[in-house]
């Protein structure tokens, strides 16, 4: 499970999800948490966080809220 971390993944969750529900927020957490490998402590760390695709989410489904989660240190 741990390779499935592309934005197309991501996308599709999202399509997936939208058109088969009503649910329409999503809170992403930016940074992948490797279930292998990584100690909790290095999983808040080590991963980059991927801002990049939120921005992209909120672009291809405009009419979808999500909410960035992970890593934010300041209100800009």
């Amino acid at each position: 499970m741990d390779e499935l971390d592309s934005y197309e993944f991501v996308h599709q969750f999202v399509n997936a999800v939208t058109t088969t529900s009503k649910v329409n927020h999503f809170i992403i957490h930016a940074r992948k948490a490797y279930l292998k490998g990584l100690s909790p402590s290095e999983n808040r760390n080590v991963p980059p966080l991927k801002y990049d695709y939120v921005y992209r989410l909120q672009s291809d489904f405009p009419h979808i809220n999500f909410t960035l989660n992970g890593g934010i240190r300041t209100i800009d």
